[in-house]
């Protein structure tokens, strides 16, 4: 977690096998899975929500992916206005 004056970030990081860059883009479009398989519990709308959600609030959400070194997902949120 970073605090800043205009945004905070929230980095999320995990081990997993990562995402091959030429499917990033595709991991936040809706009901896109990287696993293709809906038996496994994947639906493909977890990060097609947390993009909208936080685009909807003036925010961005970033993806870092090597293959089979994980993945970092950090969340720029915006800060709320100082108060007087």
């Amino acid at each position: 977690i970073e605090r800043g004056r205009r945004q905070h970030s929230v980095g999320v990081a995990d081990n997993g096998p990562g995402i091959p860059r030429r499917l990033q883009a595709k991991v936040f479009e809706c009901f896109y899975s990287t696993t293709g398989n809906r038996r496994q519990g994947s639906t493909g709308l977890g990060l097609y929500l947390v993009r909208r959600n936080i685009e909807s609030i003036g925010g961005k959400v970033t993806l870092q992916s090597e293959e089979g070194q994980g993945c970092t997902f950090t969340l720029a949120l915006p800060a709320a206005p100082a108060e007087a």
